[in-house]
C-alpha cells in the first residue's frame, strides 16, 4: 500500500476528557478520562491501514451487511463490490474506512472531516459528499454528527456509523463483566452469513434482553441458537424512542460507565468475539471480547427491506439534492 500521510487532531473538553482522531477513516484513535483509555485501539495510526476490525474508523456508504452485495433502486439495478463472502460488508473493501478524509474546522473542542464519494463507488449509484463532524459540546460528552448529501442526478442510498469500540475496564478485562442497559424490545434474528432473516424477535426471555441492567457474561451464558450462530452478540436492535437514552454501559467495578443516545433507529452490538484476529497497542492480539462495538445505524440489509412498514429507513433513500442528517451522543462518567 502506498505511503499517505496520516494526520491527527486532539480535542479537550478542559474537564478531563481528551479525545484522539485522525484522518484515515476519519477515525476515532483514543478517548481518555482523567488518564483512562475507554477505546481499544492499535499501537500506530498507520496500523488502521492494515487492520480488519474497522477499528475506530467511520464505515459507510451503507454500515453493515448487504445481501448478495447487490440491489434494486428505482427499477436500477447495482452490484456492489463484495468483501465478505458473496456479499458486502461496511461500504465494501475500499468504503469509507478505508480512505483519507479531509480535516476541516479543527478547534480544541471540534474537528470536521469531509470526503467525496464518486458515482460507482464500490458499486453504489450517484456522487455523493459525506461529513463526519466530531465534537465536545458539553463535561465529558462527545458527539459525532453525520452529513451525506446526494450531489447526482439519480437515486442512491446512504447510512454511516462510527465503529468504535469500548473498552470501559480496559482490553485485558474485556466486556463480560460491563453491565449493559438497553432500550430495545426486539432484535433482528441472524442467518448463518449474518444477514438479517427479515423478522422480529421479542427480546424477553431471551439471551438479548437488556431493557433492565444485566452483565454481558449473564446473557452470553444462556443457551440460544442465535448466540450459537454468531458465536456471542453481532445483532442489531430496534430502539424504542422516548425512554431516556438508548444505552447505558457500565464497568465491572462500577467506576466508569458511558450513556449513548442517536438519532438513528438501531444499534448494532458487536461483543468482539473475533478480536483475536487483530492487535493491540502493545502489538499484542486482542483477547476475544476485549471490547465492545456499538454501531448506531440503519438496521442491516435495509436496501432489500425497502417499503416495509415495519423496517425502518426513514431518510435511508437519498433523491438528487437531498441531504440526510444523523447523530450520535456518548456520555462518559467516572464516580
Amino acid at each position: 500500500m502506498s505511503a499517505v500521510r496520516i494526520q491527527r487532531f486532539a480535542l479537550d473538553d478542559g474537564c478531563g476528557l481528551q479525545l484522539e482522531l485522525m484522518d484515515w477513516g476519519a477515525s476515532w484513535l483514543s478517548a481518555r478520562l482523567h488518564g483512562r483509555e475507554l477505546l481499544l485501539g492499535h499501537a500506530d495510526p498507520a496500523a488502521y491501514r492494515e487492520q480488519s476490525a474497522y477499528m475506530g474508523a467511520i464505515v459507510g456508504r451503507v454500515a453493515n451487511r448487504i445481501a448478495g452485495a447487490a440491489f434494486s433502486l428505482q427499477g436500477r439495478q447495482h452490484r456492489l463490490a463484495a468483501n465478505e463472502g458473496v456479499n458486502q460488508l461496511h461500504g465494501g473493501p475500499g468504503g469509507f474506512h478505508n480512505r483519507a478524509w479531509r480535516g476541516l474546522r479543527h478547534s480544541s473542542t471540534r474537528v470536521d472531516f469531509t470526503l467525496d464519494s464518486a458515482d460507482g463507488d464500490q458499486g453504489f449509484p450517484s456522487r455523493l459528499r459525506a461529513t463526519a463532524s466530531y465534537r465536545i459540546t458539553a463535561a465529558q460528552q462527545v458527539e459525532i454528527h453525520f452529513e451525506v448529501e446526494n450531489l447526482g442526478a439519480i437515486d442512491t442510498v446512504a447510512g454511516l456509523t462510527s465503529h468504535a469500540y469500548f473498552g470501559l475496564d480496559g482490553p485485558e478485562q474485556g466486556v463480560l463483566g460491563q453491565t449493559l442497559c438497553l432500550q430495545a424490545d426486539k432484535v433482528l434474528p441472524v442467518c448463518p452469513d449474518l444477514l438479517p432473516t427479515g423478522e422480529f424477535m421479542n427480546v424477553a426471555g431471551t439471551p438479548f434482553d437488556f431493557r433492565q441492567p444485566r452483565s454481558l457474561g449473564e446473557g452470553l451464558a444462556m443457551q440460544h441458537e442465535q448466540l450459537q450462530r454468531a458465536g456471542g452478540y453481532d445483532h442489531c436492535w430496534l430502539l424504542q424512542p422516548g425512554l431516556g437514552p438508548a444505552l447505558q454501559l457500565v464497568s465491572a467495578d462500577e467506576r466508569r460507565s458511558l450513556c449513548l443516545d442517536t438519532s438513528y433507529p438501531a444499534l448494532q452490538i458487536y461483543g468482539g468475539q473475533y478480536l483475536d484476529r487483530s492487535r493491540d497497542r502493545l502489538g499484542r492480539p486482542f483477547a476475544p471480547r476485549a471490547g465492545l462495538a456499538i454501531e448506531a445505524q440503519y438496521p442491516p440489509d435495509t436496501v432489500h427491506h425497502l417499503g416495509e412498514p415495519d423496517w425502518p429507513q426513514a431518510g435511508f433513500v437519498l433523491r438528487p439534492g437531498q441531504t440526510q442528517r444523523h447523530w450520535i451522543r456518548i456520555r462518559f462518567e467516572q464516580r
